[in-house]
C-alpha cells in the first residue's frame, strides 16, 4: 500500500520512523504500537472514492489497474472463509464505478 494513494490522515512511513527514532527506546515501543498498519478494508473504502477510481481519467488507468491488482492479490491471501466476505465488500465498494474495465 505504500506506493498507493493513502488517506490524508495516514502519516508517511518516513515521518513515523523519524518520530519513533527521536523518542528513545521506551518511547519507540509505545509509538510503534500507536502507528498501526492501515487495514486493507479501510484502504479499500478510501480508494473506492479516490478520483483515480471515480473520474475515469486516461492518465489514471495504470493506477486503477494497480489498485485492482492489489485488491485481487489481497483476496487470494484471505483465508478461504474470509474470501466471500472480502469479495462482497470490494464488489459493493466498486460496483458503481463507471471507470472499471
Amino acid at each position: 500500500l505504500l506506493k498507493m494513494p493513502l488517506p490524508e490522515t495516514v502519516l508517511p512511513l518516513d515521518i513515523q520512523e523519524g518520530i519513533t527514532k527521536n523518542c528513545g527506546t521506551s518511547g519507540t515501543n509505545l509509538l510503534n504500537a500507536w502507528f498501526i498498519e492501515l487495514s486493507i478494508e479501510v484502504w479499500a473504502s478510501f480508494i473506492a472514492q479516490h478520483p483515480c477510481m471515480t473520474k475515469g481519467q486516461p492518465e489514471d488507468e495504470a493506477l486503477r489497474m494497480d489498485v485492482l491488482r492489489l485488491l485481487c492479490q489481497e483476496w487470494t491471501r484471505q483465508h478461504t472463509n474470509n474470501r466471500v466476505r472480502f469479495g462482497n465488500q470490494i464488489r459493493t465498494l466498486l460496483e458503481n464505478q463507471p471507470c472499471l474495465p
